[in-house]
Order: structure tokens, then C-alpha cells, then sequence
């Protein structure tokens, strides 16, 4: 499996998931010349992309959608304009060599993650961002992915002590905003297992929130929920203005 996040972040989201045969894309927030450019280092373009999948319509997860044929696009019905292609919670869909699963989430407009499970490789990928809290149902679906791309946008007391309006101070925090760093790892010490690759800590916010207490949530959690922080799984922090990479083999 080849994960390319093209950036992710209140500036815009763009995620690209390849298992050797089937090519998709999760959000279209950012520049197209931004995705050519990924895509480029797999060999690909953008009409090699089968399906892009929205998770809401906020702007920086739908901004450059109008760049990709209205067939591809697919996601929760109140943002796509072919209705055909309007996505339905916990229904499979099949796109190539991927089962890809919508799942709920809690944000203050309809907002799917997506769990997809690739038929070549036999892994399994958990994409959840912009969420205040997870329903039990979508948790259940979530145990023990190969890879999980996962929301931790804020520290608590950064975000309170922010010179940012109360009005969105609170949105955040609330349970149709956004993971805070402890929630965050909270929920992944509950689901990672023993066939977990790597955790990429998403949406990170730009005002509110390090990279460091984003590790030092990690570490305390779960020491105290497994005992120890799991060596063997890798940790990545995706970034606003540049690419990462997360790069497995492919058969």
C-alpha cells in the first residue's frame, strides 16, 4: 500500500490511497498542480484516479472538486452533484480492488470518514478527520486497520487560551467540532492491533497545536490505557504545506 497525504489542514485536505492496482483519492481541498505532483511520483495522473471520495463540504476538503469529472466524485448526498454517486453510512461500495465503508462521524454538517479494505494487498485503511467525538458503531468498524489516518487538531489549552472568537472556540470543543490530542489517542489505543503499520496524526491545527503535544498526548495515553507506547507502529504528524509520504510494499 502507497499513502500519499497531499497536505492536511485548515488550508486544505488531500489524501491519495494506492494498492498497486486501484487509485483513489480522499478530498479535494487543495491545488491540482499540488496532487499532479504527487500523483507524479507513482506514475500516475489524474485520470488515473477511479474515485475521489468527499467527506463533507467544507471548503478545504471540497474546494478543487470542480477539477475532477462529476462521475468520480462521490461522498455524502447533500455535496455531489450526480446523485447517483451520493454515498450511504456503513453500505460497502466497491471501487476496483477496495471496499470502501462511509462511516459517521460528528462534525456541524453531514461528514463521512471512510474505511477501505484493499482486496490485493489485504490491508486496511481508516481515514477519520473532522469529528468531535466517534459514534460506537463507526469505532467497531475501525479495530485493528493496517493504517490509520486520524484527526488530533487540537491541544485543549491552546485552543482556550487562543485569541480565536468564543463562538469558534467552542465549536471546536464541542462534540461537532474537532479531536482534541487526547481524544485522539485515546480512541487509537483503543483500536490499533496487531496488524498496525503506521497512525498519521491529520488536521493538526496551525494555531492550537505542536507536533510535541501531539507526541506527549500519544505517550501518556498509551502508557496508561497498553502499558507502553507500541514500537512497532509507525507515528507520522501530515502537514499543511507539504506532502508525506507513507510507502509499503506493493505486490
Amino acid at each position: 500500500m502507497k499513502i500519499i497525504n497531499v497536505g492536511s489542514g485548515s488550508s486544505g485536505n488531500s489524501t491519495l490511497i494506492y494498492d498497486g492496482k486501484t487509485l483513489l483519492m480522499i478530498d479535494a481541498g487543495l491545488a491540482l498542480t499540488r496532487v499532479k505532483n504527487c500523483l507524479e511520483t507513482l506514475g500516475k495522473g489524474p485520470s488515473d484516479i477511479l474515485a475521489l471520495l468527499l467527506t463533507h463540504g467544507h471548503i478545504d476538503h471540497v474546494k478543487h472538486q470542480d477539477k475532477f469529472k462529476d462521475e468520480i466524485r462521490f461522498g455524502p448526498e447533500d455535496i455531489v452533484s450526480n446523485k447517483q454517486n451520493a454515498l450511504k453510512p456503513y453500505v460497502i461500495y466497491r471501487f476496483g480492488t477496495f471496499e470502501v465503508t462511509p462511516v459517521k462521524l460528528s462534525h456541524d454538517v453531514t461528514c463521512f470518514g471512510y474505511i477501505l479494505f484493499s482486496n490485493y494487498t489485504k490491508e486496511k485503511v481508516v481515514y477519520i478527520t473532522d469529528t468531535g467525538f466517534i459514534p460506537e458503531k463507526t469505532l467497531e468498524l475501525s479495530n485493528d486497520a493496517d493504517y490509520y489516518i486520524f484527526e488530533s487538531n487540537h491541544d485543549t489549552t491552546m485552543e482556550m487560551k487562543s485569541n480565536r472568537p468564543i463562538y469558534l472556540i467552542k465549536r471546536n470543543i464541542s462534540s461537532t467540532g474537532h479531536l482534541n490530542n487526547y481524544d485522539s489517542s485515546y480512541y487509537l489505543s483503543c483500536l490499533v492491533g496487531e496488524k498496525t503499520k503506521a497512525i498519521m496524526f491529520a488536521h493538526i491545527s496551525r494555531d492550537c497545536n505542536t507536533v510535541e503535544h501531539i507526541k506527549s498526548a500519544y505517550e501518556e495515553v498509551f502508557i496508561a490505557q497498553r502499558g507502553k507506547v507500541m514500537e512497532n507502529i509507525e507515528v507520522y504528524y501530515l502537514k499543511q504545506d507539504e506532502p508525506t509520504y507513507i510507502r509499503e510494499l506493493v505486490k
